[in-house]
C-alpha cells in the first residue's frame, strides 16, 4: 500500500520565504547526501579535510606534526609523504599537493626540515631542530603519533553521520512548519546560528608559531 511521505501536506515555501531558509535549505541536501553514507567518502570530503577551505582533518596546528613524525622514520619526496598518508590511514585521507608543499615549505623555512636533490627530486629529511621540536610536541600531548587512528574516525563518522541525519531530518520538517509562523522561524533560526558556531569552536585551538 503506498504511503504519503509526512512532508505532503506541509505548505511548501513561497519565494518569499526562500532566501530565509538558504541554511535549512543546504542541511536538507546534506541529509540526502548523509543517506548513501560511506566512511571512506565521508573522510576524504567531509568537515575533517583540509582539502576543502576551513575544514580540516587534523587540529590546527597538527599536520605539520604528522608530516615531521613520517620524515622522522625516512627521507622522502613530497609524493612519498602523499602516499603515506595514505597508507597510514587506510585511505580514508590523502592530502593534497596544495598541502605538502607548502608545508615542508615552512617547516624548511623554520629549521625543522632540509631539502636536497635527489635523482632530480626534492626529498626532504627532518633536522635535529627539527626532531626536538617533534619531541617537544608529543610529550606535551601526550602521544607519539600526530595522525588520528583511522578505526576511531570510522567509529566517530559513523556516529556523527546517524545523529546529523536526524537532526537535519528534523530541522527541515521544522522548518517547513515555520513558513506560517514569524516567531518559529527566528527561532530555528537563531537555534541554526548558534549550533553552526559552537560546532565550529568544538576542539579548535590558535595556530602555533
Amino acid at each position: 500500500m503506498f504511503h504519503q511521505h509526512p512532508f505532503h501536506h506541509q505548505p511548501p515555501f513561497s519565494f518569499d520565504d526562500a532566501h530565509h531558509f538558504s541554511q535549512i535549505h543546504n542541511l536538507r541536501k546534506r541529509y540526502f547526501q548523509l543517506r548513501h553514507y560511506d566512511p571512506r567518502h565521508m573522510m576524504m570530503h567531509a568537515p575533517f579535510s583540509p582539502n576543502r577551505p576551513g575544514k580540516r582533518f587534523f587540529k590546527r596546528g597538527e599536520f605539520k606534526f604528522a608530516v615531521l613524525e613520517f620524515l622522522n622514520e625516512a627521507p622522502m619526496h613530497g609524493y612519498e609523504l602523499i602516499k603515506k598518508f595514505e597508507e597510514k590511514t587506510k585511505g580514508l585521507y590523502v592530502p593534497s599537493a596544495g598541502s605538502i608543499y607548502p608545508t615542508l615549505q615552512l617547516l624548511e623555512d623554520q629549521g625543522y626540515v632540509l631539502s636536497e636533490k635527489v635523482a632530480g627530486k626534492s626529498q626532504y629529511s627532518i633536522t635535529e631542530d627539527g626532531k626536538a621540536y617533534l619531541k617537544e610536541y608529543q610529550e606535551k600531548n601526550h602521544t607519539d603519533h600526530a595522525i588520528p587512528h583511522p578505526v576511531e574516525n570510522q567509529q566517530m563518522i559513523a556516529e556523527i553521520h546517524h545523529e546529523t541525519s536526524e537532526l537535519t531530518h528534523l530541522i527541515w520538517h521544522k522548518a517547513r512548519l515555520a513558513v506560517t509562523d514569524p516567531k518559529a522561524k527566528e527561532e530555528l533560526l537563531s537555534f541554526i546560528h548558534d549550533m553552526k558556531d559552537k560546532i565550529q569552536d568544538i576542539g579548535l585551538e590558535p595556530d602555533e608559531d
